[in-house]
């Protein structure tokens, strides 16, 4: 194999790992809250496992965000969109020591 296609590859995988990345799933939430959250009950990676890592993690993974915006049919979804400008509200988890949900909220940080 030869440098050129050594290198070749690696910008392909290269490629692949990045796309992979930034291509988020959305995940329909078409209640809220959604029924698998509970508090006192529900753990935290169960959460981080249905709606897929959260925006962003505060207090030492105690607090996890997550980017929520309104479809136009009123349905709220995980936003993984790269601007706040379409996101209307942000579903702020609280967990404790043993990684169980204690409280959650969902924050309106604009109308839509």
């Amino acid at each position: 194999m030869g440098v050129h296609e050594t290198r070749r590859i690696g910008r392909g995988l290269a490629c692949l790992i990045l796309g992979a990345c930034a291509s988020k799933p959305t995940f329909p939430m078409r209640e809220f809250p959604p029924s698998f959250l509970v508090d006192g009950k529900t753990l935290c990676a169960d959460v981080i496992v249905q709606l897929g890592e959260p925006n962003k993690r505060f207090e030492g993974e105690r607090l996890l965000t997550y980017r929520i915006q309104k479809d136009d049919q009123g349905r709220l979804l995980v936003g993984f969109g790269r601007s706040w400008e379409t996101l209307t509200h942000s579903l702020v988890i609280k967990c404790d020591g043993s990684g169980l949900v204690v409280r959650h909220a969902l924050i309106a940080i604009k109308e839509n």
